[in-house]
Order: C-alpha cells, then structure tokens, then sequence
C-alpha cells in the first residue's frame, strides 16, 4: 500500500540500496488527538549494515523537513520502543524532541507488535523559511 501510494522511500547509492523508510500523513493509533495537527509521520527507517555510521538518518531527517513544509505539515514526527536507549538518544541527537509516550494495553484490536509496548513519541517542529 505505501509503495503504491508513494510513501514508501528508499536511499540508492552506488554501493547498494542504504536505507529504507515510510512515510506517512496520519498516525491516529500511535498520536490519539495530536494527529489532528498537520504532521508527516515516519516509519520503520531501517539502515543496510553495510551503511550504519553514515548519516543517512539524519539526511532523512533533513529531507523529511523540507518535504513537509512543501506539503503543508507542522511537525515531523516519529516514534520509538521507549527501551531502545541507543536509538532514543540518537534521534535526539538529531534534533527531535520528545513529546510523549504511548502505553498499548494488550488488545485484540491493535497490531501484535504493538501490545504491551511503550513507544516514546518524537517530534521536529517545521520552521518557516
């Protein structure tokens, strides 16, 4: 479906392909009453090991701002296991601010790799030009 919609994005080098991620326009599961702000939500960005090391997280990111900005959108917006320490602090590295945690109780009604998790909720104000 995001493939189809074009939001799902790759970064191709010579090498190989690099990164992978998606991106989305609502994430009412995950935000509750924050998606009713205009924001560009990503998801699952996920690096070749041949890769790791080289900034491409934060090109995302830098792509990520601009591409919202042209579409309208307030926040860049991600979210995160809570105990994943490492990737926590690397996105705060990169300029994203934590803004939240969301707790999913263990319900038929979400996806499996949700339940019983804690997400902590990330967010990069769009500044304008």
């Amino acid at each position: 479906k995001e493939i189809k919609e074009g939001m799902h994005w790759k970064i191709v080098t010579d090498q190989g392909i690099a990164c992978v991620f998606s991106s989305a326009y609502n994430d009412a599961l995950v935000w509750d009453d924050k998606d009713n702000v205009p924001s560009l939500y990503l998801h699952r960005i996920v690096t070749n090991p041949l890769f790791r090391g080289k900034g491409f997280v934060k090109q995302i990111i830098t792509w990520a701002k601009e591409y919202a900005r042209s579409k309208g959108k307030i926040f860049v917006r991600l979210d995160v296991f809570k105990d994943n320490q490492k990737l926590n602090e690397y996105y705060r590295a990169c300029g994203l601010m934590l803004c939240g945690e969301k707790y999913f109780n263990l319900d038929n009604g979400i996806p499996k790799h949700y339940q019983g998790i804690i997400l902590n909720l990330y967010e990069m104000k769009i500044e304008d030009k």
